[in-house]
């Protein structure tokens, strides 16, 4: 029984369902969330929004507005333009308002007897919806030393992220900042533990090693990052640092780790090059993906870090920038 204090009247709720959305779990309360049945209900791709906004958004928003079909039309590459620049969502809300938007500047220009193109192109989103608002990461400028590109999960969809590693002089301890999870935070200890007891994958010997202190940074920290998949990224970060060796950044590397270093099963949240690692014997994150996702990535599935990820330093000219 609830008891209302304002009303002073109980309330029978045994047998009441409450169905409550969040999209960052996050922020509730743990004693709350752990009295709660999770649906975890995955985001639209790109394509599959482009496809809802095609069928569905557009046409409600054009009925509502009292504009003819022939009069509104957005072209493919403006609506892609729309959801990668003027949304930052994993649903498609926002989506709909940026169209709403659009509708209602056309419904004023019609009013007004103003000129409406035949099509709203990427040209003309300035005009209806100003300045971009969600920009994402790219490969650009990760061409150092230590420098890896890696991908992310987050409540939006799939990021790719950049970690940073820097060594210095010191008695072998590891620091680390950004906006980082725990369980990111976990995997770069066991990754710095990892190649504490290979040094001589750093070509160092365990002496020289003890004497270098690892600074790991994640760049965009404002954006919480977090999950399993980023251990073979912050290995080769590292390890990068320590070689003074930088990979090419047209890599990315995705895959968990653990201390025998063999990976976990994940799945590609943003793929925005050309190769792409995936620490795990067998392809099993990857079977349910839909065909288009994977178009212009080269997956290399491996199980040891030791066989595969090294290959990223020792193939040339392949996977070592030169």
């Amino acid at each position: 029984t609830f008891h209302d204090n304002y009303l002073d009247i109980d309330y029978d709720l045994s047998h009441v369902l409450f169905i409550t959305t969040a999209n960052d779990i996050s922020t509730i309360q743990p004693a709350l969330l752990d009295r709660m049945e999770l649906i975890n209900v995955s985001g639209y791709l790109a394509e599959e929004k482009m496809e809802i906004a095609k069928k569905f958004l557009l046409p409600k928003e054009l009925k509502e507005h009292g504009i003819d079909s022939h009069k509104l039309k957005i072209d493919k590459a403006a609506m892609s333009e729309i959801i990668d620049k003027y949304t930052r969502e994993s649903g498609v809300r926002g989506l709909e308002k940026q169209i709403a938007k659009i509708a209602r500047v056309t419904a004023k220009k019609i009013a007004m007897e103003e000129e409406v193109p035949a099509a709203i192109k990427k040209e003309h989103l300035r005009e209806y919806l100003g300045l971009p608002t969600s920009f994402h990461d790219k490969q650009e400028g990760n061409e150092g030393v230590g420098v890896v590109t890696g991908l992310a999960w987050t409540q939006m969809g799939g990021e790719i992220l950049f970690v940073e590693s820097s060594v210095s002089e010191g008695k072998g301890q590891l620091s680390m900042t950004g906006n980082l999870g725990n369980v990111m935070k976990e995997s770069t200890t066991i990754a710095f533990q990892y190649i504490k007891a290979h040094p001589e994958m750093a070509g160092l010997t365990p002496e020289e090693f003890d004497k270098k202190d690892i600074h790991v940074h994640v760049p965009e920290g404002a954006v919480p990052k977090d999950g399993p998949s980023a251990g073979i990224t912050i290995v080769s970060s590292m390890l990068s640092a320590l070689r003074k060796q930088p990979l090419r950044n047209d890599i990315e590397g995705e895959g968990a780790s653990c201390r025998r270093h063999q990976g976990e099963d994940s799945r590609s949240q943003a793929g925005r090059s050309e190769d792409h690692y995936h620490l795990r014997g067998e392809p099993q994150g990857y079977r349910g993906h839909q065909r288009g996702v994977h178009q212009g990535i080269e997956l290399r599935l491996c199980q040891y870090y030791r066989r595969r990820g090294q290959g990223r330093f020792r193939l040339k000219p392949r996977f070592l920038k030169t």
